[in-house]
């Protein structure tokens, strides 16, 4: 694959990293009421794990924007990811009413086979970038014209779009259609 597509990879890996970190942080309260119904975390350590979800999730998703780190934060992303399948997986099977609180603090949406299927597509394209960050160091924006940057986040933003309506089309857990990419 040309090292401008693995770029739209990482700027969308990127995009929704960001997004689910402020997301997370815009309601910090509501979040952690949600990571809490999920029985896992001991309520005296909640604050330490929420903060350290969300500044991982943020901090992961500036790597993926910029390209730098990603030797360092690819796999401490697919690590994440991996740890959210098995969270969620156990969720769909023994807790499916928890929240998903993927996006932030909303409680509207519980886990779900979307949820599950959405994981799974991302951390399919980590463990690609991975392979080519070892393989070759994979391109920076810092390194592209302004122009160029644009269009691939343009191209990453519609790819999401693109992946969040074949899901909610093929009814991929959830009945209806939710049109937003954050919920991709």
């Amino acid at each position: 694959m040309p090292d401008n597509l693995w770029l739209v990879v990482q700027l969308a890996i990127g995009l929704l990293f960001l997004r689910a970190g402020l997301g997370k942080l815009s309601d910090i309260e509501a979040f952690l009421k949600g990571v809490m119904s999920y029985g896992l975390v001991p309520e005296q350590l909640l604050p330490a794990a929420g903060a350290s979800l969300i500044i991982s999730e943020v901090a992961i998703g500036i790597s993926h924007l910029v390209g730098w780190h990603l030797i360092v934060t690819v796999p401490f992303a697919i690590a994440l990811l991996s740890i959210f399948v098995l969270l969620v997986s156990f969720a769909l099977k023994h807790r499916p009413d928890v929240p998903c609180m993927c996006f932030g603090g909303s409680t509207a949406d519980s886990v779900s086979v979307r949820t599950l299927a959405r994981l799974a597509l991302v951390l399919v394209a980590e463990l690609s970038l991975w392979s080519h960050v070892l393989s070759a160091h994979a391109v920076s924006v810092l390194n592209q014209t302004v122009r160029d940057t644009f269009l691939m986040l343009l191209t990453a933003v519609a790819g999401l779009l693109i992946v969040s309506w074949i899901l909610a089309l093929l009814g991929i857990g959830a009945s209806k259609f939710q049109g937003s990419w954050v919920r991709l």
